[in-house]
């Protein structure tokens, strides 16, 4: 590592917009660092870049750029369709669509390939779900990111089928009994 570093510049595109900096991190004491923005990312894609600089003022080349997936979702008749932003910076091995299961996340869906940026997932209406979009990097470092979270509520537009009634017969005391089959759908 080279000693005369001095510290790192971070740099956040919003929606393919022109970088700004948005911070430094000035002499940090670890060989891995962390740095989080604290930053609305419900309906931004948001793209980083990081460069070094030494105590002469002179900035190191571009990191590789990294951009967050972008998860979008509609209510469909009993399901939710789901689409998002392919993740960038490393080769993504597969997504995984998750769910909250009211306690924590479940792979629900697994192994969609890296082309895949839509999914459909069933669901039924009046109920919420809440999902989230896991990509997993191909070699490396093995490395997990997640896109933000988005609830969705599907609908139901499919009528049920027309029960059928069997018949209707008058019973003692002056009651009346109605007997049909249980709809199809």
């Amino acid at each position: 590592p080279d000693v005369d570093v001095w510290g790192y510049y971070i740099y956040v595109s919003r929606n393919g917009g022109a970088y700004q900096r948005i911070d430094s991190v000035v002499r940090p004491n670890t060989a891995v660092i962390t740095y989080v923005d604290n930053i609305n990312t419900l309906s931004d894609t948001l793209s980083y870049k990081v460069y070094a600089y030494d105590s002469c003022g002179n900035s190191s080349a571009v990191s590789q750029i990294h951009r967050t997936i972008q998860l979008n979702g509609s209510a469909l008749d009993d399901s939710s369709g789901l689409s998002w932003s392919g993740y960038e910076g490393f080769t993504v091995k597969n997504y995984t669509v998750q769910t909250w299961n009211g306690s924590g996340w479940t792979d629900t869906y697994n192994g969609l390939s890296p082309a895949t940026t839509s999914y459909v997932a069933p669901g039924a209406c009046n109920v919420l779900f809440y999902y989230r979009i896991k990509a997993t990097e191909d070699g490396g470092n093995n490395a997990v990111v997640y896109s933000d979270s988005i609830a969705i509520q599907p609908f139901d537009t499919i009528k049920p089928a027309r029960p059928a009634i069997t018949y209707v017969t008058v019973l003692t005391n002056g009651t009346i009994e109605v007997n049909w089959t249980k709809s199809t759908s």
